[in-house]
């Protein structure tokens, strides 16, 4: 059984090498920006990454007196790096797990003190975003809100996108994002004094994107383009990925769960430094004249997996139906586990060639000091999976997945 890879980059090795060429020959312009500003919002500055993009917000804020930021750490590891980079006083929220935003949000409304809350948009419909669209829209001047919109590109609530809705957002060009340029990500603010801030760091103080880096990237693309085909895949790629599952502390297994062995970084990386890579700029107006019509590929196969799937006591969803077709880019479908154990249903697909992801994020409260009760966080990393939605999978892989959850299940009762 082919694995269906979740690193879709490029439709056409064409379009690789053209970003060699254009990192090679340097040439650069602004159309992806102005493109996404016409999407979005004006109110957009495009920056080397969705971590970095973070780290100015956070910045700013810091210098106007917001010290304290609330956040979950059931998050990628950057994300935590970045807040504690900028100099923030981190505290950690728990999670609801019916909606995947903060269960405590009053907590955070009812402040007295200048504070952010960083809202990260996970696995929720478009009922929970309007809930929470509503419950923060009216909060107080001394509370500033932050959107990690870093996996969801493109969603909306109503006509307005998320990364949009509040203060301050970001999104992630990363490759495994379903708007990718192999590297970038972008601010999103409604603030003017923030705009002077930024441009002025824009103009003086980052510098020009590392062309030996890009080309590092590029050259990882490709090794995982040759990784997942198919052949190559059946031949070789499982038998590595097989390897990996022996041991849990073997360097395989901790290059596909590297969330599992996060650890605070001591030094800022380098590339925080680094102006967003306009040679990218093509590429980028091509994947976001697609990324709609992917999107909505995705939104099919999550609706698949869910009309297929529901009946299942044992598998905990989001209510989905065709209002939801804009909520969320699903570049996986999580779904929590609850009464059985997820490791023994992972090593049961594993059985049939089915690899699926062991962790989605894990629980990062350790690497913050904090009496915080996070019970939530603990069962989502223990309890949560996800299956692949991307434009590769197809009904027939689908189906053979959907077989095999159905088997285990059954013979769970």
């Amino acid at each position: 059984m082919l694995k269906k890879s979740r690193i879709f980059i490029y439709k056409k090795n064409k379009e690789i090498l053209k970003t060699i060429i254009y990192c090679l020959l340097n040439i650069s312009n602004n159309k992806f920006l102005l493109a996404l500003r016409k999407k979005i919002t004006n109110n957009l500055f495009l920056t080397a990454q969705g971590r970095v993009a973070l780290y100015y917000i956070s910045k700013f804020l810091i210098t106007k007196g917001y010290k304290k930021f609330y956040i979950s750490p059931y998050t990628n590891i950057d994300v935590i790096n970045a807040l504690n980079h900028a100099g923030c006083e981190i505290i950690i929220l728990d999670l609801d797990i019916k909606t995947g935003y903060p269960s405590n949000i009053d907590q955070v409304l009812s402040s007295k003190e200048k504070c952010c809350m960083i809202i990260t948009h996970l696995y929720s419909n478009n009922k929970n975003i309007n809930d929470l669209y509503q419950k923060l829209k009216n909060r107080k001047d001394n509370i500033k809100i932050i959107e990690d919109a870093a996996i969801v590109f493109g969603s909306k609530l109503e006509e307005k996108f998320l990364g949009n809705l509040f203060d301050y957002g970001f999104f992630s060009f990363g490759l495994v994002k379903n708007l990718n340029t192999f590297f970038g990500g972008a601010i999103l603010y409604n603030d003017e004094e923030f705009k002077s801030y930024y441009e002025e760091i824009e103009n003086n103080r980052l510098i020009k994107f590392s062309i030996s880096f890009m080309l590092k990237k590029i050259i990882f693309s490709i090794i995982m383009k040759f990784a997942f085909n198919q052949y190559s895949y059946n031949f070789f790629t499982i038998h590595i990925i097989k390897l990996a599952y022996l041991n849990k502390n073997n360097f395989l297994y901790k290059f596909f769960y590297p969330q599992k062995f996060s650890q605070l970084e001591k030094n800022k990386p380098y590339n925080y430094n680094y102006k967003y890579p306009y040679y990218l700029s093509d590429i980028g107006i091509g994947h976001l004249s697609s990324q709609e019509e992917e999107r909505d590929q995705r939104f099919e196969k999550v609706l698949y997996y869910y009309n297929n799937l529901k009946h299942i006591k044992f598998l905990q969803f989001q209510t989905l139906s065709e209002i939801d077709r804009n909520s969320n880019a699903y570049l996986e479908y999580p779904i929590v586990i609850n009464g059985k154990n997820k490791y023994d249903l992972l090593k049961f697909l594993r059985k049939y060639g089915i690899f699926i992801r062991e962790y989605w994020y894990t629980n990062l409260s350790g690497l913050i000091n904090s009496e915080d009760k996070i019970e939530n966080l603990d069962y989502l990393e223990k309890n949560l999976i996800t299956l692949p939605c991307h434009p590769k999978v197809n009904k027939e892989y689908q189906d053979y997945l959907i077989k095999y959850l159905k088997e285990f299940f059954e013979k769970q009762n």
